[in-house]
């Protein structure tokens, strides 16, 4: 889906945050060029991150709703060029906070598109089927299960709970029933089914972006695609080629 939001990469000056990143990688000068290059291409990992991350993220002056004035972007900004700072740190290139932090600021800002205010059970459906139950869950015993389970603790409770994709799951299961018994809800039993559609639109920012990403850059353990000892920092030229060819066997098979 194309975009017009203003990322981070378009704010912020991308090269000079991956040089303070890996300023505890000094270089002689008199090698220049030869030594920042050999720098750059040990590292390349790090670096591909930080210009990702760059990439993915939402610079604050994108949500003026979230980031009132430009002291409040200014702040935020901030707060993401240490996260770029960090991922730009070969001594942080499997570190599992770092990580996480990265995945979920790229989660945020690609989140798919809020469902629609509407009351209209035709809307509704159609936004159902958006999630596949059957795939996500593993078929219908289990999306009927799950469905069973919300629909009992609304009964107990008097509102919809659940994580997101319970509350997804539910409404696809809800949707499926109509289509094959070719009864529409009305009267109470529609009144749940709007009810429902209503908690996920308020559970919206737990959304995962659509589609999943393949390979997660982001993914702690990413340097060890073999399997046989960790590629990171400190590690010699062979372990980074053989790094480098479980990737591109990966990518093959």
């Amino acid at each position: 889906m194309v975009t017009d939001k203003r990322k981070l990469i378009e704010a912020v000056p991308v090269l000079e945050v991956i040089s303070r990143g890996l300023t505890r990688e000094q270089c002689d000068p008199r090698e220049l060029p030869a030594a920042v290059d050999r720098r750059w291409a040990a590292r390349l990992l790090a670096a591909c991150r930080t210009v990702l991350f760059a990439s993915l993220v939402d610079d604050p002056s994108a949500h003026p709703e979230e980031y009132a004035g430009e002291e409040a972007q200014a702040k935020e900004r901030e707060r993401l060029v240490r996260i770029m700072e960090r991922l730009a740190d070969w001594g942080d290139a499997d570190n599992a906070q770092v990580l996480a932090e990265a995945r979920e600021e790229v989660r945020r800002s690609n989140l798919p598109p809020i469902p629609p205010d509407t009351d209209d059970l035709g809307t509704i459906y159609r936004q159902a089927l958006a999630y596949n139950g059957y795939d996500r869950h593993g078929g219908l015993h289990k999306v009927a299960a799950i469905a069973r389970r919300c629909r009992t603790r609304r009964e107990r409770k008097g509102q919809w709970q659940g994580t997101l994709g319970e509350l997804r799951c539910t409404l696809f299961f809800s949707q499926r029933a109509a289509h094959h018994t070719g009864d529409a809800p009305e009267g109470a039993e529609f009144v749940l089914v709007r009810e429902l559609y209503q908690a996920i639109r308020t559970r919206w920012r737990e959304a995962e972006p659509e589609p999943p990403s393949v390979l997660d850059p982001f993914r702690p353990g990413w340097l060890r695609p073999t399997g046989e000892g960790a590629v990171g920092p400190g590690a010699s030229d062979s372990d980074r080629e053989e790094s480098t060819r479980g990737l591109i066997r990966g990518h093959t098979t």
